[in-house]
């Protein structure tokens, strides 16, 4: 049987080389952005991500993808909406 953890969902936007990307990102209730990025795992998994480019041109928008923590330039939460 898989047991599914309850999460809360943060909106976030992640600049990697030559594109920003804004998504949600799921920690434990009462967790921080920075809990999840000091995970000992190499990726994080985002879910609704929408990629532009560095000059805002929207590029492909996606329900699933997994972050490569090492191609991070910088993470910040966003406001929701």
């Amino acid at each position: 049987m898989h047991v599914r953890s309850v999460k809360e969902t943060l909106a976030v936007m992640v600049v990697v080389a030559g594109y920003r990307l804004e998504g949600d990102v799921h920690v434990s209730p009462g967790g921080r952005l920075t809990d999840e990025v000091n995970r000992e795992t190499e990726f994080i998994p985002m879910t609704r991500v929408t990629v532009f480019t560095l000059a805002g041109q929207r590029v492909v928008a996606l329900e699933f993808l997994t972050l490569n923590k090492r191609n991070i330039l910088f993470m910040a939460p966003l406001e929701k909406p």
